[in-house]
This record gives C-alpha cells, structure tokens and sequence, in this order.
C-alpha cells in the first residue's frame, strides 16, 4: 500500500530534512503541521517523498531580481 502511495520514491526522513537546511526536527514537523510541505506518517513519525522534498525547495527558493 505504501508502495502505491509513493510511487516507488524514497522516503526522507525528518533527520535528513532537518540536517539538510540546518534546522531542528521540531522545525520540520511543525512546516508539515502548518501544510507547509506534505508528510506521510508512519508509526510514530513523519516521511515526505523525494518529490514532496524537491517540490518543498522548489516552492522556498528565492530568485535574484535584476
């Protein structure tokens, strides 16, 4: 089933988003509760697509004006 609902990504774990952007987990978790990114939960603790992961930065990055 979860299989399905990936479609066969990698799930990235709430460690590696923290580290990634140099923030606490608590961070992370509250960017998921406030819809900021889309997680998955399973058991006790949250996992976003590789998709979702690129989709996230994608949606924060800032451009340079000219």
């Amino acid at each position: 089933m979860l299989e399905l609902i990936t479609k066969g990504q990698r799930l990235i774990t709430l460690e590696e988003i923290s580290s990634f952007f140099s923030v606490h987990e608590d961070t992370v978790i509250n960017w998921i509760k406030e819809g900021l990114i889309v997680a998955i939960k399973v058991n006790r603790t949250y996992r976003i697509t590789q998709e979702e992961f690129i989709a996230f930065i994608g949606r924060h990055t800032t451009q340079k004006s000219s």
